[in-house]
């Protein structure tokens, strides 16, 4: 990234990430060290550079992270009224990975190509036939399922690989003990996400990680130069997570040291993605640093948002439009955002994408992978 603006960073910010750390075009480096796109991109036409912080900066470390999901769920589903056989589960989760599709009238796991066709079929923990797969869904064109909501849910973010873990479990003791889960497939679904859900807003999870965050989550040696390169070539960075502010602070500050906030231009805790990307009526408050207070604010010109950033660059919850004024952004297409959520929502709302022209990029920690879209 060209330094064509200076910032006020520390000289040890500004220290180059060389193309034997960053990628580059070498065939021969390793597919974790690339990047890969689906369109061109011109970064000179990007403004603003946006990350996300759950499985984005903040790279969690499954074997621990996810069994705090885990188990929190197993013990909201106890409560549910499901068996005492549920406690004696056993976390899997490498046996699945992103970009599976869940049926969940049948109960079964599916790993579908691009085309749809269903090559790889599970009911519960038990893999299906070739004939069984194809009776089920090798369907002719006009009955052919559309895989979409509401009796399937794609796998789509690294939070649901708990609820994949989970739901097969059950399917699988349902099958073998009916009489224990009477429920439906769908509603067994129902209350896995319900349970995981409940876990990531009651602090099941996010206490533990912010009392030992180095038991959770990985840090990278090249996170700081990497925001501190985007910012001294005079692009804009930002940080948009659905967390509240006082869990990001702990993750930040392991992350990027006590100074975390010199890194961005902005953050925006507690966004309510989807919906910060899809609801143009949520409001927008600004945060106080010194005790996690909110302040209201009214952001509806770049001339407001420029006042309201003179007295602090944190705030809760708002809406994309928000988001543009604040950054002084004129279209979607200005800004390059990596989240969990932004690619799922924009694919599922395709007019909405269509309008906003936002260009997303994820990381991909199975696939060890970088994708643009």
């Amino acid at each position: 990234v060209p330094a064509c603006r200076t910032r006020e960073l520390s000289v040890s910010m500004a220290a180059p990430i060389t193309a034997d750390e960053g990628g580059g075009l070498d065939p021969s480096r390793e597919i974790g060290r690339r990047i890969f796109c689906n369109r061109a991109l011109n970064m000179n036409q990007i403004k603003a550079v946006g990350f996300d912080l759950d499985y984005t900066l903040a790279e969690y470390i499954p074997e621990t992270f996810d069994l705090l999901a885990y188990d929190g769920a197993i013990r909201k589903l106890l409560a549910m009224g499901y068996p005492e056989e549920v406690s004696e589960f056993q976390m899997d989760i490498q046996a699945y990975q992103r970009g599976l599709v869940i049926d969940k009238k049948r109960g079964n796991m599916l790993k579908l190509d691009r085309h749809k066709y269903v090559k790889v079929a599970y009911h519960g923990l038990t893999k299906m036939s070739a004939d069984e797969r194809k009776a089920t869904y090798a369907m002719p064109y006009e009955t052919q399922p559309t895989f979409s909501p509401p009796d399937y849910a794609s796998v789509d973010t690294e939070f649901l690989l708990i609820d994949v873990c989970l739901f097969c479990q059950l399917v699988d003791l349902k099958d073998r003990n009916p009489e224990a889960i009477p429920q439906s497939y769908s509603t067994i679904y129902s209350n896995v996400r319900r349970a995981v859900d409940l876990c990531h807003c009651d602090g099941e999870i996010k206490d533990p990680v912010a009392k030992d965050p180095g038991r959770y989550i990985r840090r990278s040696p090249y996170l700081a130069r990497m925001l501190a390169q985007l910012r001294l070539g005079g692009t804009q960075v930002f940080l948009l997570t659905n967390s509240l502010y006082d869990y990001t602070e702990v993750v930040c500050k392991f992350l990027l040291g006590d100074d975390w906030l010199q890194y961005f231009d902005l953050a925006i805790c507690g966004a309510r993605k989807p919906g910060f990307l899809l609801d143009p009526y949520l409001p927008l408050f600004q945060v106080r640093t010194d005790d996690a207070s909110l302040v209201n604010i009214e952001v509806g010109s770049v001339e407001s948002a420029r006042r309201v950033l003179r007295d602090g660059k944190v705030f809760q919850g708002g809406n994309w439009n928000h988001l543009h004024r604040l950054l002084d952004l004129k279209t979607g297409s200005d800004l390059l955002c990596a989240s969990l959520y932004a690619r799922h929502s924009l694919r599922m709302h395709s007019p909405f994408r269509r309008s906003l022209g936002v260009v997303c990029f994820a990381t991909c920690p199975h696939a060890h992978v970088m994708y643009m879209v």
